[in-house]
């Protein structure tokens, strides 16, 4: 009984549901709160209710809380909120940020010594060791969560620690372990009252069951549960219990029984807003229905994906897009299925981008932090010497007094060559890992792009894809192509720069023979989304630069203002000389989608690129590098946007 065992990892990371938070009721708990606890109670209520349901408010009431709390100093609440949103990023498949706020709040809550957050936080990073499936430091984190809580007289916690270790060892099919873990589980659900998460142990009690053969106690298991969970205090429990029971009357060839027991999940998921549920069990729905009825199934992902996109969850969307992929195919809608196939590679790729930008920011975050803990070690040092040394001129007489004084310089020198070597030895740990994430980002961004290559030809060969089809994919393989291409030189030019630095060959360019070759390199995608070209560039205008630098960035350019602009649309192509003396000013104006103000605060930095107009992918890499070859040639770039109403670059270098 497979898929039972893979739904019990919800347990290391479940959000318990809670009810409405709207803003009004949001207001009103706030300003009755008495104290800065009850407020960081208030704040994670919130972020636990718009987890599921509002992704932008869930971002406006962390970011209020962190605020309020780092204004008033009450660090306990900021790691309250961040360990949160460290459970979120978890549930969310965002693994790498989850584990950098977790580590986070962990220092926070060690450096106050507040123990149940320290039991809490060992035990969240137990359960992100398990989601990536590292299951042995996994066991050793939850262990030591565990002691803690036991030692604390957290029992309920502590609860929560034995089932996730038996959800573990069920994983790799340890059942014995697992067993053993259960029993102990069990022992203690018997002296506590009947609540969700008991009702959850005795499902994976049937799961045991069903894993070491004994199917008619697994099945007896699961519809006692189904019975104790009948209540609306339990109504979680209950859609859960009515899911592990069709899952069970699948894997033992009964379909239509399982259909029956998971619509009735699903009615009761919907009636009672619990979403991801609902999610769930309209993807299980469709995989059992997909052979017979596949337009049916096509319906039911389609309603999947809409909840999750709507609570933002990528790693479910990843998993709809695979099983819409499967149905499109049986349907024959192969330009369908190769768009489903296209947004499963964006989307994983897009939370590969997060975690890669997350990565990159936060080795210097990580840095930071460890200086601050340094400088605080410090000073906590210095205050103890100048305490011992205030002691020892008291007691002391002045002819000592004098070779203290040359013993405390000494002392001095000391501490600032250890301090500097401590200094030397983090950035070269900083470089060496700023270079092996750039091998593991240059790998991935080659593997992604390269991965759509089999699907495409996969689509192509099946004999049943009509000719015009195959035309059509043709067309994409060849357009792909050239993204690869263009990705790749992207890609080695930005690790050049990284690992070897940048060579620089100034000598006199004609701005226009440059703006007419990128253009013409662009014609094709010119005339197929129909844009149309005003080049204002005066031939005899000159700047002192790379030529290689400056033909990259006129291409960049030039190929964001297509990409960005609207069949039918105009690119404007201008150089001054008034607006800055000695400068030419090159500019590159379209009148397309434009960009985002928080987008735009962050224009030149290593992000992930959003599509073009045409859905054009790119690597997020370009501009940055547009941005260093601008400062490398002693020049400059910025960027005017309107959202919605275009956008044009300014470069400007020193006119030859």
């Amino acid at each position: 009984m497979k898929r039972p065992v893979l739904a019990l990892l919800y347990i290391l990371v479940s959000v318990v549901c809670y009810g409405q938070v709207d803003k009004l009721d949001f207001e009103r708990r706030l300003n009755a709160a008495k104290n800065d606890s009850a407020r960081a109670e208030v704040y994670r209520d919130a972020l636990r209710h718009y987890a599921r349901h509002n992704i932008d408010s869930l971002k406006y009431y962390s970011d209020k809380g962190i605020a309020y709390f780092r204004q008033r100093n009450y660090r306990l609440g900021e790691a309250h909120i961040i360990d949160q949103l460290s459970i979120i990023d978890q549930n969310q498949g965002r693994m790498d940020i989850a584990r950098q706020r977790t580590q986070y709040a962990l220092s926070i809550y060690r450096d106050l010594n507040y123990k149940p957050g320290i039991a809490t936080t060992i035990g969240n990073l137990g359960a992100l060791e398990a989601g990536v499936g590292n299951y042995e430091n996994a066991i050793k984190y939850l262990i030591e969560s565990l002691k803690l809580e036991e030692t604390l007289g957290n029992t309920d916690v502590a609860l929560t620690g034995y089932m996730n270790i038996a959800t573990i060892y069920m994983q790799t099919g340890d059942t014995a372990n697992s067993g053993k873990y259960l029993k102990i589980a069990s022992d203690m659900a018997g002296k506590m009252p009947l609540s969700d998460k008991i009702l959850g142990l005795y499902n994976m009690i049937g799961v045991q069951y069903a894993m070491t053969g004994q199917n008619e106690k697994a099945i007896e298991c699961f519809l006692r549960n189904l019975e104790l969970s009948d209540h609306p205090s339990f109504i979680t429990a209950h859609v859960e219990s009515l899911t592990y029971i069709g899952q069970y009357y699948l894997e033992n060839g009964q379909p239509d029984k399982a259909l029956s027991y998971l619509k009735e999940a699903l009615a009761m998921a919907r009636k009672n807003n619990i979403p991801e549920l609902a999610a769930n069990t309209l993807q299980e729905m469709a995989v059992i229905i997909k052979e017979n009825d596949p337009a049916t199934a096509a319906g039911l992902l389609n309603e999947a994906l809409a909840i999750a996109l709507q609570m933002g969850n990528k790693t479910f969307m990843a998993t709809v897009y695979e099983h819409q992929v499967d149905v499109y195919k049986r349907l024959g809608k192969y330009k369908e299925a190769l768009e489903a196939s296209q947004m499963r590679t964006q989307v994983t790729d897009s939370l590969f981008a997060t975690n890669k930008t997350s990565e990159i920011n936060g080795l210097l975050a990580t840095y930071e932090l460890e200086r601050s803990n340094s400088k605080v070690k410090d000073l906590e040092v210095k205050h103890m010497k100048r305490t011992a040394q205030r002691n020892l001129y008291l007691g002391i007489l002045l002819g000592v007094g004098v070779l203290f004084i040359i013993l405390f310089i000494f002392t001095r020198r000391s501490v600032m060559l250890n301090r500097k070597l401590r200094a030397q030895e983090a950035a070269l740990q900083q470089l060496n890992g700023m270079k092996d994430k750039l091998f593991s980002i240059i790998a991935h961004d080659l593997r992604g792009p390269v991965a759509r290559i089999p699907v495409i030809l996969d689509i192509y060969e099946d004999p049943e894809t009509p000719d015009d089809e195959k035309q059509f994919l043709l067309d994409n393989m060849r357009a792909h192509t050239k993204e690869l291409i263009e990705m790749l030189e992207k890609l080695l030019l930005w690790g050049q720069s990284l690992v070897k630095g940048i060579m620089l060959q100034k000598e006199t360019v004609n701005v226009s023979t440059y703006v007419m070759q990128d253009l013409a390199l662009k014609k094709l995608a010119l005339e197929e989304k129909d844009i149309a070209i005003v080049n204002k560039v005066a031939g005899d205008l000159n700047v002192q630069a790379d030529a290689t630098h400056f033909d990259f960035i006129v291409r960049n350019l030039i190929t964001n203002a297509v990409k960005y602009t609207h069949d039918g649309g105009k690119v404007e192509i201008a150089a001054d000389t008034h607006i800055r003396p000695g400068y030419v000013v090159l500019s590159v104006k379209d009148n397309g989608t434009g960009i985002t103000p928080d987008m735009l605060t962050r224009i030149f930095t290593p992000v992930n690129s959003t599509p073009g107009t045409n859905n054009e992918k790119g690597t997020g890499i370009g501009l940055m590098l547009c941005n260093e070859f601008a400062i490398l040639n002693g020049g400059e770039m910025w960027v005017e946007s309107t959202e919605g109403k275009g956008a044009t670059f300014f470069l400007a270098l020193r006119q030859a």
